[in-house]
Parts: C-alpha cells; structure tokens; sequence
C-alpha cells in the first residue's frame, strides 16, 4: 500500500503489523504466511484518506473477498496481484472511493449503476459475473480502458455507443452478440479485442476504416476484409479468425508488428525473405501464396504457420535452430534429413512435395509431427515421451510393416494430449498382429489409430 503515514493490520488470529511510509512513495508492504488458509478479517487502520494504491497479493488458492462499503475510508480501490486467483468483490459501486482511480482484476458480485461508479475511475476491467446496470456510455468521461467479460445485466454494445475517450477495449464471452461494422469504431481506440458469441455476432467493414488501430484482435464470427497496407503503420498485434479475407503483401505489413496472426479465406503473398516486422509469431491461413527459401525466414520469428499454395523451398537444416513451431503447408519442395531439424521446435508440420529422408526416431523429442510427400524415411525405435498428434503419410516410398509396428509400440507408451490422433496411412505398410497390444493401448488412452 502507497501512502504517507502509519499504517496498523491487525488479523483475527491476533497478530498485528505496525507500517510507516515517510512519503506518499514509499510502499507499506506486509508478507505473511499462513500454515493453513485464512478466513477471517484483516483490520486495517491509520491514514487511510491518504493511501493512494492498496494491493493484494495471495499464492495459490487463495480467495479474497471484501464488500465495498469497506472502501468508503480509502483513497484508492484495492487492486488484486497477477497471482491472486479470486478476488471477490461484492457490494454496490455507489460505495466506492470517489478518487478511485483503477478497478482491475474484479471478480465477485459488483452490483449497482455504471452511473454512479467513481467519476475519476481511468481502467475499468470486470470479470466474471457481475450485475452491473447500464450502458457503456455512461462510464466516467474519464476512463481509458474498458475490459468486460461474462457481465451479465449491461445493456448490449454498439461500437458507437462506446465513449470517444476511451482508448482500448477488450469484450469477451458477453451473454450478449455485437452485429456491427469497424466504420462504427470510434477514432479514439487504438486497442480493440473482442472474443465473441458464433451465433449472435458478426463483425464487418474492412482494414482501412479503423486507421487508428494498432492491437487488433478479433476471435469470432467476423467478415472483415482489407490489404495489410492499410494497417497502422504504428501496428503492434494483430489476430483475427472467422471468414475474414485480408489480402496484400507480406512487405507491406507494418515493421512494428511483434504478433501476427491471420486465420480465414486470406489471399497473403510475397516472398518470405521480405519480412521487415520483428514479430515473434508469424501465422497465416487461408489461399496465401508465400515463397522463397526458408532459410531467409527472419530470425525473430520463433512460431511460424503458412498454410495455403506456398511455394516455399530450401533445406531444413537451414531453419532458424531457436524456432518453437514449423508449420508449412502448400506446394513447398523443402529438402533434408529429419536430424537437421532444430532441437527446440515441439511443432513441425511440412506439406506439399518434399523430399525429406533419415530416422524418424531423430524427432522423438516432439509432441506434433505432420509429415507428407515425397518421404523416404524409415524408423528404428526411440522413447517418445509427450505427444499431441502424429501424421507421417508419404505417398511413394512408407514405412515397412515391422518399422510401422515398432512405432505403434513405441507411441503407445508415451503420454498423450490434445489432438490424439496417430495416422500411418499413405504409402507406409500395414501393421500386423505384433502391434495389436499396442495399439489397444493407445486406444484405451482416447487416441484414434489410423493405419493400413
């Protein structure tokens, strides 16, 4: 807690902490560990007009619940840590601190109007079921940021409802759908993320009517469409799934951008050697036409996924070695031995017509392999620890009948997740009666087992 002055917290189990702060910058800070979970009150006392950020902090499972007739005193509403899983508050805003400047990290059971919410508040983020009454445009004209998930009794949004003094907003899992068009965004918002209902919302317009925007994110039933020229050339992230078609060339995506996903019926092409933008993830789907040699794939990318008719080409010994996904897919003629691939990746993915060779042992490290075309490989035998999913369908030259029954078996003592699907189909040969424990095994662990 931040505040000038002397500072008593006194807990029902008797102990009590005596704080002083000699200026309004310097924090009280209480540690305390509990050999069994707390349940009762902590009393806190002092110059509590003066204490301008008060906040929680539990580890574990720890819950924390307070009524907001308990705030009246304070200077500043009480902020829940990163690591508090449950921090309920509950009571009526109108008890609030009127100087309260932030509500973050809220979960509880706030009730009341957001007319009468504190009229200095600048973040308002609720989470989880509140009952708040009202329309967004009635928030204080002096919030910035605006983040609502599972609110229950707030009238449903319009774009143009929202107040033009606002700056980011973030709506997820709402009971309610949002049917409206980017035109309708206000110019003020530079960060807008939405996480929405797939049967009541629709989200359209196109790139160039939100100029503004630098963090897009749009997860949902959407139609927006555009050229990546148009963005924002101060565009930081930029996510969106659903019937999306943004088009463009890859050089002519912002090179601010550190976060780049694309998901839908995208038309993206260029050469991958002419990424400018430092992002870290650099994923497109849709009928993308990306080419040139992978070894030019810049080195900050670590998560990398192009599907469509690429036309990449290159040899994977050549892949950048701190990468953490490889997902190429489309008319790629990559080369190689499978030792080359880099260590670090958990992922790989490689489609079209390849011609990559060597033990598929060598990759036993990772958890999801998807292998197809021109393969000639074969397999001798590895511990495979964690797997997701596990697709190696060459289509001229497979795996013999022993090799396939020696990777059943082996697959079959791993921990499976996620996709849990093992297909050995394409070229490889059938299994025999030798592979049958093992592939009763895996199917007992929920994994559908494909194979000749």
């Amino acid at each position: 807690m931040y505040g000038l002055g002397h500072y008593s917290f006194k807990f029902d189990d008797g102990f009590t902490y005596l704080g002083y702060a000699p200026v309004e910058s310097h924090a009280v800070v209480l540690n305390k560990d509990f050999a069994e979970p707390y349940t009762g009150n902590i009393r806190i006392s002092g110059n509590l007009n003066l204490a301008k950020n008060f906040t929680i902090n539990t580890q574990g499972n720890g819950v924390i619940s307070m009524d907001t007739a308990e705030y009246l005193k304070l200077k500043a509403f009480p902020e829940s840590g990163t690591s508090t899983p449950d921090f309920n508050v509950h009571g009526d805003v109108v008890h609030l601190p009127r100087n309260s400047a932030t509500m973050f990290y809220v979960y509880g059971n706030l009730t009341g109007r957001l007319l009468d919410l504190p009229p200095s508040l600048k973040v308002f983020a609720i989470y989880r079921e509140n009952t708040l009454t009202g329309n967004i445009k009635d928030l204080p004209s002096t919030v910035h940021t605006v983040v609502l998930q599972n609110n229950t009794n707030i009238e449903p949004i319009v774009f143009s409802d929202i107040p033009n003094h606002v700056k980011s907003v973030e709506l997820k899992f709402l009971p309610f759908g949002i049917i409206d068009t980017l035109a309708n965004v206000p110019d003020s918002i530079t960060d807008l993320n939405l996480n929405l209902d797939a049967n009541t919302s629709l989200i359209t317009g196109d790139i160039s009517d939100i100029p503004n925007i630098t963090n897009l994110q749009i997860s949902g039933p959407n139609a927006v469409t555009g050229n990546v020229a148009d963005f924002n050339r101060m565009l930081r992230a930029f996510y969106i799934s659903g019937s999306n078609e943004i088009t463009g060339q890859i050089s002519d995506i912002p090179a601010t951008a550190t976060y780049f996903v694309c998901e839908g019926y995208n038309t993206l092409g260029g050469d991958i050697g002419a990424i400018s933008f430092p992002a870290n993830s650099f994923q497109i789907k849709g009928n993308n036409a990306i080419g040139g040699n992978i070894a030019n794939i810049p080195h900050t990318i670590l998560y990398l996924q192009l599907w469509g008719n690429n036309t990449l080409t290159g040899n994977i010994a050549d892949i950048n070695r701190n990468i953490q996904q490889f997902d190429i897919r489309g008319n790629n003629t990559v080369t190689g031995d499978l030792n080359d691939f880099p260590k670090l990746p958990e992922s790989i993915s490689i489609g079209g017509n390849n011609t990559i060779y060597g033990d598929i042992a060598d990759i036993s490290g990772k958890r999801f392999i998807e292998l197809s075309g021109n393969l000639n490989c074969r397999y001798s035998s590895a511990v495979w620890v964690n797997v997701y999913g596990f697709w190696f369908t060459p289509q001229i030259t497979g795996l013999s009948s022993t090799e396939v029954d020696q990777l059943l078996t082996d697959l079959s003592a791993a921990n499976w997740s996620v996709y849990k699907v093992l297909d050995l189909r394409g070229a490889n040969a059938p299994r025999t009666a030798a592979s049958s424990g093992a592939v009763a095994l895996l199917q007992s662990k929920g994994v559908t087992v494909l194979t000749n």
